[in-house]
């Protein structure tokens, strides 16, 4: 890029173009992928940036840092990326490049922040009771490691209290021993699986989720469900979409599944 199509560029995105000029140049971006491609650029740090920045978590401070890098070179100093002082055109290629590579660092990490947040959209940990008739009662003991750990009615009632309270990690020490005894029960197994995924355990919960999927169980979709949902934690968006595409339409989350793939694609 030459000096001379910077200040077109600058002249263009401040509207001050006309006729035969704005015509030209119209034409020119049309023709030329670069020019088109810078231009689009700085629109983009331009009027979708200071958005972005500001709507994102960290946004502010980037675009402060943003702010104190472009001050010296551009003349309007409350926007992140602003307009061209002309007498600096020997530092604008530098200037714009860094720019310009700080937006698309700070692009993919929101677009990645935008995929956690669709996991938190879509995970949805209801309330549950994993206690019920049947279970065992009083005289039923839990053991972990040869080490008696409590009845299974109240280790199951303790699990119960820690997930709907979201304090999945102290969840995981009072279920797996009983997972490991009942194995299946895969209310149980599934539970525990939600655990291991919001404590970040993926290798132990697909572990658990890969055999229910394979199974025949009411519990099989859900499996396949939270095993994409934990692919899509993972930022794995690929491995999350072939998952979702697998689901059935008979199933009840297909009409969930189909909602997130339209996000993803």
């Amino acid at each position: 890029m030459t000096e001379e199509q910077y200040h077109i560029i600058d002249q263009y995105l401040r509207n001050e173009l006309e006729g035969e000029s704005l015509a030209a140049f119209e034409k020119q971006l049309l023709q030329d992928a670069e020019l088109a491609e810078t231009v689009e650029l700085f629109k983009l740090m331009n009027n979708e940036m200071p958005t972005l920045l500001t709507n994102k978590p960290g946004g502010e401070a980037l675009k402060k840092n943003l702010q104190q890098i472009s001050k010296p070179h551009f003349k309007n100093e409350e926007a992140a990326v602003v307009h061209i002082k002309k007498n600096n055109w020997y530092k604008l290629t530098a200037v714009a490049a860094m720019l310009i590579a700080i937006a698309g660092v700070a692009i993919w990490q929101f677009t990645k922040n935008d995929k956690v947040d669709l996991y938190a959209q879509y995970i949805d940990h209801e309330k549950i009771s994993l206690i019920s008739r049947g279970n065992g009662g009083q005289d039923t003991i839990v053991y972990a490691n040869g080490v008696r750990v409590d009845t299974k009615e109240d280790t199951l009632a303790k699990a119960t209290e820690y997930y709907n309270d979201h304090h999945y990690a102290a969840v995981i020490p009072l279920l797996q021993p009983i997972t490991e005894q009942d194995t299946a029960n895969a209310k149980y197994r599934i539970i525990l699986s939600r655990c291991y995924i919001e404590t970040n355990a993926y290798e132990k919960a697909l572990s658990s989720l890969n055999t229910i999927a394979a199974g025949n169980s009411a519990y099989q979709y859900e499996a396949v469900w939270l095993t994409a949902m934990a692919y899509l934690k993972q930022d794995k968006i690929v491995d999350c979409i072939n998952l979702l595409e697998t689901i059935p339409a008979e199933d009840d989350i297909y009409i969930k599944a189909q909602q997130l793939l339209k996000e993803l694609k």
